[in-house]
């Protein structure tokens, strides 16, 4: 449950990250979300990882 909680929350973040970069009109600001959208992507991987290592499945659908 924890895991899946964190997942929603990635999402929601990686959705305010793309809006952010929208609305950005400068590239310091767009290079930043940037970053924070790896560093996003990489962190769930990590979780994904971790839990198929643990044998926990993870339900990967968007939020709708």
């Amino acid at each position: 449950m924890v895991e899946q909680n964190q997942v929603i929350i990635d999402q929601l973040s990686l959705r305010n990250d793309m809006a952010l970069s929208q609305y950005a009109g400068s590239a310091q600001l767009d290079n930043r979300v940037s970053q924070g959208i790896l560093k996003s992507q990489q962190r769930r991987l990590s979780r994904m990882n971790t839990a198929r290592a643990q044998g926990v499945s993870l339900d990967e659908r968007p939020i709708r």
